[in-house]
């Protein structure tokens, strides 16, 4: 006698292959949910640290200085008695790194006119005076939308202000001798980095304009500085 065994429902063998299916399915999703919470929580702690309230190094006290702004009008810095500003050192002439540079500190300036309102000043110094005049450094500063009486472009008698670089800032400016140049240099050798200073004149910070975090840094040392309490004697005496 022959038999034979009846065909298996194909859709109840299929039942327990679904749950497991699900199960997985659901457990992957469980795992990517906990990795993104996980990011999210780790990324917001770094943000915290980075802004929290840290205490910013001493350098130099900038004396009292006076240089001609790009208005024309003689720029005196006790008008930056009470204020944050950010200073830095360029030539209107110079092909790239300036560019670069004036380009961060615009992505700044934008930053701060939305965030800081009318705490903070950029003062930017021509370390070509001679051919960086008012109507020079006028033309220059529109290409990178600086706000006239927040985004000051100074120029005027060359040896004060490589002074003011040297002996101020502690930056390096040097202004070559074509009899003794280099292959490659152009009339001009200079930082491309960035000074904080704060409210009572005293530089605080020093920035790579190259870096690609220099933006959030500044931001983040401003926030910082305006966030200290002034010495009112210090204010007084500058």
């Amino acid at each position: 006698m022959i038999t034979s065994t009846p065909p298996t429902n194909p859709a109840q063998k299929g039942v327990p292959l679904n749950r497991t299916l699900q199960w997985v399915v659901w457990s992957v999703l469980g795992l990517c949910i906990a990795g993104l919470f996980v990011f999210a929580v780790r990324q917001q702690w770094q943000k915290a640290e980075r802004t929290a309230d840290k205490p910013l190094a001493r350098y130099r006290t900038v004396p009292p200085f006076t240089f001609t702004e790009r208005t024309g009008q003689p720029f005196d810095s006790t008008s930056l008695r009470g204020k944050v500003w950010l200073a830095n050192f360029f030539f209107t002439a110079c092909p790239g790194p300036c560019l670069a540079m004036n380009g961060k500190v615009q992505e700044i300036q934008h930053d701060l006119e939305r965030d800081k309102g009318d705490s903070v000043r950029i003062v930017s110094f021509s370390i070509a005076p001679e051919m960086d005049t008012p109507a020079v450094l006028t033309k220059y500063a529109a290409r990178f939308h600086a706000q006239t009486g927040r985004w000051f472009f100074l120029t005027g008698d060359r040896d004060a202000i490589y002074h003011v670089a040297h002996d101020v800032f502690m930056l390096p400016v040097v202004k070559t001798d074509p009899a003794t140049r280099g292959a490659g240099q152009g009339d001009y050798m200079h930082t491309t980095n960035l000074a904080l200073v704060d409210r009572e004149g005293v530089v605080r910070g020093y920035y790579d304009s190259d870096n690609p975090e220099v933006v959030q840094k500044v931001l983040v040392d401003v926030g910082n500085l305006l966030r200290e309490k002034p010495d009112v004697s210090a204010l007084a005496t500058r």
